[in-house]
């Protein structure tokens, strides 16, 4: 459990788990963790030269648990995501500014954003520590992660909470961003904020600083990872996720099905029976060396 943060909110939150649990069993064990402090200092933090508009590529740089997700043509995000520590403790910080000089964002789809996690994950609550030090568009919680434009987001968008999904563009620049709920607000940059997210079924429970609870429903069985996004400069100091005992059963029995599926089509796929790509045959669909046979 991350410190600061208020009975109350832990109340609303096990509540919505249990309302939504037709087992009862509201068990919750922590599935990831972390405080940032096994992150080493040093080296680049982009994910290489190219368009992310026009090549999205899944495999970024590793900063401790997670991986960079997002790039931008600009010098200084290749080096946005730093460790750091204040008064001793540990943090990640997101250090780029997403704004030209006409201070217009450097991109309206992409923005400065680390996951971490299993795709598979589908029910769970997500709790997080994080810092905003300037006031400018987005920085919170992603959760539901399919890709750099296909999340659920939850925390601070200039002078409000904000609970939105994001979808894939129609137009190559410009986002589909639909607003869940909202609540105005007024935070001083350098404010640490505390959310809790719940994620159960097709029902979404967010709550900030334990004074703003939003919810969403109808929202599908959405599986995914959890990342952390700032357009501005920001700290976040610690992120733990957790789930029922039930779901990490449900996840277990996939991931052995899916183990075993792999296994099984291993076992079928098919050799040249003439020795080398230059001597390769052209051979019946059914009767590939023996296959099928």
């Amino acid at each position: 459990m991350i410190p600061g943060v208020h009975v109350a909110a832990k109340w609303t939150l096990f509540l919505s788990i249990l309302i939504t649990s037709c087992s009862g069993n509201v068990i919750q064990n922590t599935v990831f963790t972390d405080g940032f402090g096994d992150i080493e200092a040093g080296g680049p933090t982009g994910i290489g030269e190219f368009n992310p508009a026009l090549y999205y590529r899944e495999q970024g740089t590793h900063l401790g648990q997670w991986t960079v997700a997002s790039t931008l043509r600009h010098d200084d995000f290749s080096g946005a995501w730093k460790p750091g520590t204040v008064n001793g403790e540990p943090f990640l910080a997101q250090t780029f500014s997403n704004l030209d000089e006409r201070n217009s964002p450097f991109d309206l789809v992409y923005h400065p954003l680390v996951v971490a996690g299993d795709s598979l994950w589908r029910d769970y609550t997500v709790e997080a520590e994080f810092v905003p030090l300037a006031k400018f568009d987005k920085c919170g919680i992603v959760f539901r992660y399919q890709g750099p434009t296909d999340f659920y987001f939850f925390g601070i968008e200039g002078n409000t909470a904000t609970l939105k999904q994001v979808s894939q563009p129609v137009t190559p620049r410009r986002p589909i961003e639909k607003i869940l709920a909202y609540q105005p607000l007024v935070w001083t940059p350098g404010e640490t904020f505390h959310a809790l997210i719940s994620v159960r079924r097709d029902r979404i429970t967010a709550i900030l600083n334990d004074s703003i609870l939003m919810t969403a429903e109808k929202q599908g069985m959405v599986p995914g990872r959890i990342g952390l996004l700032s357009d501005m400069p920001a700290r976040f100091v610690q992120v733990e996720v957790k789930s029922l005992s039930g779901e990490q059963r449900r996840l277990a029995r996939r991931k052995g099905r899916s183990n075993e599926g792999e296994k099984s089509f291993a076992g079928t796929i098919p050799t040249w029976c003439s020795g080398g790509p230059s001597k390769q045959r052209i051979l019946e669909p059914t009767r590939m060396c023996g296959w099928g046979t």
